[in-house]
């Protein structure tokens, strides 16, 4: 009876070649990126065969490859079970945990992998990835440091190395950084394009420009490059060639009415009053259509392109029509300084003492603004929060509900031991309009740096829900650390 009860659980010979083709179809999908399809196939297998740590294996890299990484635990948990060399399975679910923010399994499941794979360089890497997501910064770019040392040949660690550093601001340690990814692989458009934009924030203009054309000639489908081509050819006052760039990005992309509009501007300082009009037309309806467009001044590229055409007409001789235009774009813009102007000088010709309360309300905006965004320079750039300090209520005096200003008079105040002044601050903020990333990681800030945590917290998990990413430092206040960050 016994001999019988084993015949009858004994895997037929058929069933085993059966999962041994699933699984290596599987495989195969998998090595072809076409992970869905390899999910199908490795189920099959781990069905014939559940305690195959190879299927199981298997079948949790295709999960976590199909973005699936809550389901691929409990595959590569099974392979760790019965898995002789457990290194390959450790590393595949450090990378999972990482991915579900289970910061301490993923530290521990990539230090086992460590121990079975001594010296594997990609352990290392997400090693300084989880350090990077709990927030410990110079762990993370200390442990790419020293990756990029031990494995000279790999690009990864360098380019992960230069976005941190400009997280941090270390622009000029970024510029290196993707100069060496680069000397690995220097056909890679996407490398010359952060390292063109970590020379435009290094301020090293015409060696951005250098990449960003680089990167042109390289991309087969050149529309993103071509477009930093062209602004930056903007930025260096360089006219002509900015107009044959904007001409190239519109040859690949005709509907571009961003771009359109920055080409009917440049044909407006140049004198081609009645090309640039029709040129802004055509930048007005591709925008209305597509409204997702270049911000440049923080004002949507629709009211800039606008406010061009008034411009256009009042220098066409058709004021009436221009005023009629500027009016429409104040009543949905009431706070655009430049749209003040336009209007409130074209009144003013036109003896309406209106005009004259519009130029007072610009002149405010208009200084406004300059405090403010001197302050954003003193407290960025220039790391002088006292300074930043001084232009930040200068604007508040101008415009005394200034949401940007608020938000960073509350940022110097955290930065300058006054939390309790900073909440204050960043609450007027708030009700005067703030919002984003910016003020929610100031918020959190503050909060934590007033000695209230637990609001902190709860404030940090609300900015997480909605899809707010606040950065390392929040990160850092956080969360726990692991052994190794």
């Amino acid at each position: 009876m016994l001999v019988a009860l084993a015949a009858i659980v004994v895997e037929p010979a058929g069933a085993q070649q059966d999962a041994t083709r699933f699984l290596q179809r599987g495989v195969e999908l998998l090595e072809a990126d076409q992970a869905a399809a390899a999910v199908i196939e490795l189920e099959r297998a781990v069905a014939l065969r559940p305690e195959d740590p190879l299927a199981r294996y298997h079948l949790g890299r295709a999960l976590f490859t199909s973005g699936r990484a809550g389901d691929a635990v409990v595959h590569l948990e099974a392979a760790l079970r019965t898995a002789v060399e457990p290194g390959p399975i450790q590393f595949l679910l450090g990378q999972v945990w990482l991915q579900l923010d289970r910061f301490e399994a993923a530290g521990s499941a990539l230090a086992a992998a460590s121990v079975s794979r001594p010296g594997y360089a990609p352990i290392g890497y997400y090693q300084a990835e989880l350090c990077y997501r709990l927030g410990r910064m110079d762990r993370a770019r200390q442990l790419l440091e020293t990756l990029a040392e031990a494995a000279p040949g790999w690009q990864e660690p360098l380019v992960r190395s230069g976005s941190l550093a400009l997280e941090v601001g270390d622009t000029a340690a970024a510029v290196r950084w993707f100069r060496s990814a680069l000397d690995i692989s220097a056909d890679t458009p996407v490398l010359w394009m952060r390292l063109g934009t970590a020379l435009v924030q290094d301020e090293q203009a015409y060696e951005a420009l250098a990449a960003y054309r680089r990167a042109a000639e390289l991309s087969p489908e050149g529309s993103t490059a071509l477009v930093s081509v062209a602004l930056q050819l903007i930025n260096l006052d360089e006219h002509d060639e900015a107009l044959a760039a904007l001409d190239a990005v519109l040859i690949e992309d005709p509907d571009h009415g961003a771009i359109r509009h920055q080409r009917a501007r440049l044909l407006s300082m140049e004198g081609e009053h009645e090309t640039a009009l029709r040129e802004v037309d055509d930048a007005i309806a591709d925008l209305r259509a597509a409204p997702a467009g270049l911000a440049g001044t923080g004002v949507p590229v629709l009211a800039q392109a606008t406010l061009l055409r008034a411009d256009l007409l009042m220098k066409l001789g058709r004021e009436a029509e221009a005023v009629e235009e500027v009016r429409a774009l104040v009543a949905d813009a009431p706070d655009y300084p430049e749209a003040l102007f336009l209007l409130g000088n074209a009144l003013v010709r036109r003896g309406d003492r209106s005009g004259t309360e519009l130029l007072q309300r610009f002149k405010r905006l208009s200084d406004g603004r300059e405090h403010r965004q001197l302050g954003d320079q003193f407290l960025g750039r220039n790391n002088d929060p006292e300074r930043a300090r001084a232009e930040y209520e200068a604007a508040l005096q101008a415009l005394p509900d200034d949401a940007g200003s608020l938000l960073g008079l509350g940022a110097v105040q955290r930065q300058t031991d006054q939390a309790e002044q900073a909440v204050a601050t960043l609450r007027r903020a708030r009700s005067a309009g703030a919002d984003g990333v910016e003020w929610h990681r100031e918020w959190v800030l503050a909060l934590h740096s007033a000695g209230r945590p637990q609001e902190a917290r709860q404030a940090w998990l609300e900015a997480m829900q909605n899809g707010l990413v606040l950065g390392s430092e929040v990160r850092a206040f956080m969360l726990e650390s692991v052994p190794g960050c």
